[in-house]
């Protein structure tokens, strides 16, 4: 294999605290690129930052600071990924602006997907042909297997410039950063398909500490740093200052206060806010909007079925693209870039010219702007489709600058950083908008792009030097669920667990799990979970009764997310690969359940009369232990709710606990 050059000599990163040696990795997933940048740090004084290195070196053809967030499931072709695609591939992109939940109709519109993909896969089955694994694969999937492939690039290409043995020998602090606006469960997704990735490319190295932080804290930290060593930041102590991260999908940004120079401590004031509002948000409307009116009925014909599933969801998430698209987008993005609007440099009447795939031959179409096989872009065009992201943006930033004013404070500069900062139309944009409010403009030029990758590295430093730290995080050490009697079905559950529920008369799966938390699911200071459940009881009842949880720590390989059965007791029906060492605990506690009452029991059923109890189970979980709550569910009309039922606690490692480390 190819010997790669990562530039200047590695120089550990001198320390503050007189630690051992330890690296620092940041993984920058991003929604068009991925960064990553890492340093060796040791010793005792302040750190440098011209020491923290970046992952370029991803081929002996590849150079880049970042590397395409793309992957392809092609079976003709195998896995490819990053720069590794071409154009006769359906091409998997933006996996990672679909890792948020859904909101209400979105999630409908994928379900009608999901359905349409089912259709797709039983016909493939019936009719012998191979099935298209993309339509198998969701983002968390497609994000893990992409990720895989970029840590074990990073690895195998930062190995090549350290002594043999030292990603084995010193342990490995990850930081991971994501966008300010992101929820819960995409923070957790992307935590979860970052260790993984971890676990495959760096697979007889030692994790460290595992953080997380925002993008525009990551990319402040550095963009401040670089600003301040190089004397080209003009901010006083007690001035505050708005970063701007643009993105290819998300646009970021958070507000500083400088409390000191010397050593140079800036204090977030205002809450991170942010859009998915970058990049790709051109992307979008150039093929799915301005192409199809361009190209008319051949536009199907260069890319069957993308409209349709286009108009069935248009979350703006995961996207598939043909063979023509992906050739027609490469080119597009060097007419993106190099725009600088109409009115700079006489360009009022420039036209961009786009060639277009090889099926167009020669074709002239003068009204649709096609001639001999090319398109013909004019400016104002382009100004239109910038029209879909930058005015966003400085909508962000205004309310930024807003509410840094009703603080009673007044922002001195902004600082714009990021890969869409690349493009001089959104500099020129922001800067006009920034000298319209007084306030100054600052762009990195030299490492804008990879600011965020630079900025995680900065953030997982010590703490006894100047530097942010970013919160430590843990995974979840086990997966856990609750016995529940759900509705029976078939694809999911075991011909023996079906039963008939007396009460109501419908069929349950008896010995069922309800899994709640995954084993590896992100926690940051603790991890919540609620379940509602139910109870049905005669009205001559035994007010004894029994709460089963079951904590799982074995790693399962072919279900959906990598999730453990679901079935209490292992059958031959439904073998499930594990992998590693692990075991299944299923903890049972007893506990007695309160007369019934009229303004909290609901009357319901047959004649002879039942009653229905609701319950909320609460389980909050730690590094190191789980505590379990069962209470009846409030109700505003019935009053305060009863004293908990039932309060417990399940230690993941007692060893530790009994040894006072907890």
């Amino acid at each position: 294999m190819d010997e790669f050059d990562l530039g200047p000599d590695v120089v550990p990163i001198e320390g503050t605290t007189g630690e051992a040696p330890r690296f620092i990795f940041c993984f920058d997933f991003g929604t068009t690129f991925t960064g990553v940048a890492w340093a060796l740090v040791n010793g005792t004084s302040p750190p440098r930052l011209r020491d923290i290195q970046v992952v370029s070196a991803w081929a002996s053809d590849y150079i880049q600071d970042k590397v395409p967030s793309l992957y392809t499931y092609s079976p003709e072709h195998g896995q490819r990924w990053g720069w590794d695609i071409e154009n006769n591939m359906y091409v998997i992109r933006q996996p990672k602006l679909e890792l948020p939940e859904p909101k209400t109709l979105d999630a409908l519109k994928k379900l009608k997907c999901a359905v349409k993909h089912d259709r797709i896969l039983r016909e493939a089955i019936e009719n012998g042909t191979r099935l298209p694994i993309h339509v198998t694969k969701g983002p968390y999937d497609v994000t893990k297997d992409y990720l895989l492939e970029v840590a074990k690039a990073a690895h195998d290409s930062v190995e090549k410039n350290l002594p043999p043995g030292q990603l084995k020998d010193f342990p490995i602090d990850i930081v991971v950063t994501h966008p300010a606006e992101w929820d819960e469960r995409a923070r957790s997704m992307t935590f979860k398909a970052v260790h993984a990735a971890f676990k495959y490319g760096f697979r007889d190295s030692k994790l460290g500490i595992s953080r997380m932080t925002t993008e525009p804290e990551a990319c402040a930290q550095y963009t401040l740093e670089a600003a301040q060593s190089e004397g080209i930041m003009d901010i006083r102590e007690g001035e505050c200052f708005v970063v701007v991260d643009a993105g290819g999908g998300t646009v970021d940004l958070v507000s500083y206060y400088v409390q000191s120079l010397s050593p140079f401590q800036p204090k977030k004031v205002i809450r991170p806010s942010g859009g998915k509002c970058g990049a790709t948000c051109i992307d979008r409307y150039f093929l799915f909007e301005y192409l199809p009116v361009k190209l008319g009925t051949e536009y199907n014909d260069l890319a069957p079925g993308v409209l349709e599933a286009r108009n069935q969801d248009q979350s703006g998430g995961q996207v598939v693209l043909s063979t023509g698209l992906q050739s027609i987008l490469k080119e597009f993005q060097l007419i993106k870039h190099e725009f600088e609007g109409r009115k700079a440099r006489g360009q009022a009447g420039d036209i961009k010219v786009l060639n277009l795939p090889h099926g167009f031959g020669n074709r002239n179409n003068p009204a649709q702007g096609i001639r001999d096989g090319q398109l013909l872009i004019p400016s104002a065009d382009l100004e239109i489709m910038f029209q879909e992201s930058v005015p966003e943006i400085l909508r962000l930033i205004e309310g930024q600058l807003t509410a840094v004013e009703n603080k009673h404070m007044k922002a001195k500069a902004i600082f714009l950083s990021g890969g869409f900062s690349g493009s001089k139309y959104l500099r020129d944009r922001v800067e006009d908008f920034a000298r319209s409010r007084d306030v100054g403009f600052y762009w990195p030029e030299k490492e804008s792009w990879s600011a965020v990758a630079r900025g995680g590295v900065v953030m997982g430093l010590s703490s006894g030097g100047e530097y942010r730290q970013a919160p430590v995080c843990h995974q979840s050490p086990c997966h856990i669920g609750v016995v529940l009697a759900e509705p029976f079905a078939t694809f999911s559950h075991e011909p023996e667990q079906r039963y008939i529920d007396t009460h109501d008369g419908k069929a349950r799966a008896k010995d069922n799990i309800k899994w709640l938390v995954l084993k590896g699911d992100l926690i940051e200071n603790e991890l919540y979970v609620k379940q509602r459940i139910v109870r049905k009881l005669p009205k001559r009842m035994n007010p004894a009764s029994r709460l089963t949880v079951v904590f799982d720590t074995w790693d399962y390989i072919g279900e959906h997310d990598n999730e453990p059965p679901t079935n209490l007791h292992e059958t031959p029906g439904r073998t499930i690969e594990r992998t590693g060492a692990g075991k299944r605990e299923a903890k049972k506690w007893d506990f007695q359940l309160p007369q019934p009452k009229q303004n909290q029991w609901k009357a319901a059923g047959n004649s002879s009369g039942w009653f229905q109890l609701d319950m909320d189970l609460e389980i909050t979980v730690t590094k190191d232990r789980a505590s379990i709550q069962l209470t009846p569910t409030r109700r505003a009309e019935y009053g305060e709710p009863e004293e908990p039922l039932l309060n417990e606690s399940h230690v993941f490692n007692p060893r530790a606990a009994e040894d006072g480390f907890m």
